[in-house]
């Protein structure tokens, strides 16, 4: 169990950033249990049911599941099973892996060198997570507060935005309340209101905004989404993304520097150029 656990844990971190907390002790609780009960049991089941005399094997086997299963039950519904953690650096799962492999091939106190890689997705320093997130199409946006991520729009494009606050060992917040105490949202726009932690406003209709609604959104936030493309410069002294740039760019991270600069991680820069992808960039180069 502790050498699965070390195989597969990486991975499990990386990818599902979920650390089961309890899961090497509910493991070597249930492995007796499968091993001298249900396994046994199972066959000699399996071998007397063409007799008909399978049924009190079978029986204990039942026996043995149900004790599994209230070991896993326990384990998952115990405080603190499940920890969110973030994503490590690219570098980490690819070192880890590196690490494991060592430890496996070479004996002796040479070995151990292979220790600290191995542990690279665990102890590897985590940056600071974005401060927004903004769908391919600009059709929602998720702000961090703390170590939770406020969904404007709480049923649309979820998924995304789920799996964007996961990789950061964010929770999202569930339904509108928590999204109307930070901002001030009707069927097609968000407006900040002043406890918000990021001052964004965002426009959701694909039709272009009036020029009422244009510099409404621009004199109450200093980062302005609108899904249709906008002429140059539509909010002067104003940072504003529009359809053009979610066509070139897919979705956004948008984090604060310690110089106070806003700093954008698009998608098509980490994807790259791709022939499948060249229809959803917007872009004919």
């Amino acid at each position: 169990s502790l050498v699965a656990g070390m195989a597969t844990g990486p991975f499990a971190l990386q990818h599902f950033n979920r650390m089961a907390t309890y899961g090497l002790a509910a493991n070597l609780a249930a492995s007796p249990i499968s091993s001298f009960l249900m396994m046994p049991s199972l066959a000699i089941g399996a071998a007397l049911t063409p007799i008909g005399l399978g049924d009190i094997p079978l029986m204990v086997s039942g026996w043995g599941i149900e004790a599994i299963t209230r070991v896993a039950e326990a384990a998952a519904e115990a405080p603190g099973a499940n920890m969110l953690v973030s994503s490590a650096p690219a570098w980490a799962l690819p070192s880890a892996f590196l690490g494991i492999l060592w430890m496996c091939l070479w004996r002796g106190p040479v070995r151990w060198i292979g220790l600290p890689f191995a542990l690279a997705v665990s102890l590897a320093p985590r940056p600071e997570a974005p401060g927004v997130w903004i769908a391919a199409d600009g059709a929602q946006v998720a702000v961090r507060l703390g170590d939770e991520a406020v969904l404007l729009r709480p049923d649309v494009k979820r998924f995304a935005a789920e799996r964007w606050a996961q990789r950061w060992g964010l929770t999202p917040t569930q339904g509108e309340p928590p999204r109307e105490a930070l901002f001030a949202c009707d069927r097609w726009t968000c407006r900040p209101r002043p406890a918000a932690p990021v001052s964004i406003a965002a426009y959701w209709s694909r039709k272009p905004p009036d020029a009422g609604t244009l510099r409404g959104l621009c004199a109450s936030a200093e980062l302005v989404i609108v899904r249709p493309a906008l002429p140059p410069e539509p909010c002067p002294g104003r940072i504003v993304l529009s359809g053009e740039d979610f066509a070139q760019g897919g979705s956004v991270e948008l984090g604060r520097g310690r110089d106070g600069v806003w700093r954008a991680q698009w998608a098509q820069d980490l994807r790259g150029r791709r022939p499948w992808s060249w229809g959803s960039s917007g872009s004919d180069e």
